[in-house]
């Protein structure tokens, strides 16, 4: 395995984390991102698939701030500007329907 080689090589982490967490294991994924995101802080992919790991993960609070960090260090950046947006809207619609889903319940009326 590559990373067992080079532990220390974060875009074979990122691929790692972002295939981990793809195949079901949010927790260990995000781990391997974390690691990568260590290494290199300022790397946009890493950041960008942290915050798709933890929007998968419903962690809205996470995933924001994965992406806007990644937005600080590249503002131009269009993905980095859509995935911050689309975690934004999921946020939006997934309140908007747990609150429908525990709001008040109206009495059937039967005639």
């Amino acid at each position: 395995m590559a990373v067992g080689k080079n532990p220390d090589n974060a875009e074979y982490l990122r691929c790692l984390g972002w295939a981990i967490s793809n195949n079901g294991d949010m927790t260990k994924g995000i781990e391997y991102l974390q690691k990568a995101k260590r290494l290199q802080p300022s790397n946009v992919d890493v950041l960008l698939d942290m915050a798709n790991v933890y929007l998968l993960n419903l962690e809205f609070e996470k995933a924001n701030q994965s992406a806007k960090q990644a937005l600080e260090i590249d503002p131009g950046h269009s993905l980095v500007r859509l995935v911050f947006e689309k975690i934004c809207e999921f946020q939006k619609h997934y309140e908007n329907a747990k609150a429908k889903e525990t709001g008040p319940r109206r009495k059937r009326l039967d005639r």
